[in-house]
């Protein structure tokens, strides 16, 4: 009993974390094939401390951590569609928009202070939804590779724990 339920505890995890993934990867899937280009004036462009609350799930060791060790960006750009000029202040699709480790946002800043403009991707149902333009297929291409082992191993694990229950391992 103690096996079987260990393998439907691992069966469930697999399939929830596929889901999760293959939730975002459609959402940036999306982004990069319905989502209009265009150019934005950039604004405003600093980097600052990270002043985000303590999030409820993380324990005060992991949140002195997150801010110690990284910065955001805050980028606000203006561009036009359709005559009409919008405002936004997003860099990507993420939760922890413009949060990240402070070597990668100095590298955002680096490059982007020494442009007056940027491309961005924007919704053409929601011209007012817009994103930094970036390559994401290396990360897709590494969040299926990782997908894809984590299935691999939980498969292995399940094939051990099967062959050890019947006895023939």
């Amino acid at each position: 009993m103690d096996i079987f339920l260990l393998l439907l505890g691992m069966m469930l995890l697999t399939i929830a974390y596929a889901y999760i993934h293959q939730r975002y990867l459609s959402l940036l899937l999306a982004i990069e094939h319905k989502w209009m280009a265009t150019t934005a004036t950039i604004k405003t462009l600093t980097i600052r401390p990270v002043t985000r609350p303590k999030l409820f799930y993380e324990s005060i060791e992991d949140y002195q951590s997150r801010v110690a060790s990284n910065t955001y960006l805050q980028l606000i750009y203006e561009y036009r569609v359709h005559g009409r000029t919008y405002r936004n202040h997003r860099i990507d699709p993420t939760a922890n928009d413009g949060e990240a480790p402070k070597e990668l946002n100095k590298a955002r800043f680096d490059i982007l202070s020494a442009k007056e403009t940027l491309d961005i991707l924007y919704d053409p149902n929601d011209p007012s939804q817009s994103y930094m333009k970036q390559d994401f297929s290396l990360y897709r291409h590494l969040r299926w590779m990782v997908t894809g082992v984590y299935g691999i191993g939980m498969l292995l694990c399940l094939g051990g724990i099967v062959l050890k229950a019947t006895g023939i391992f």
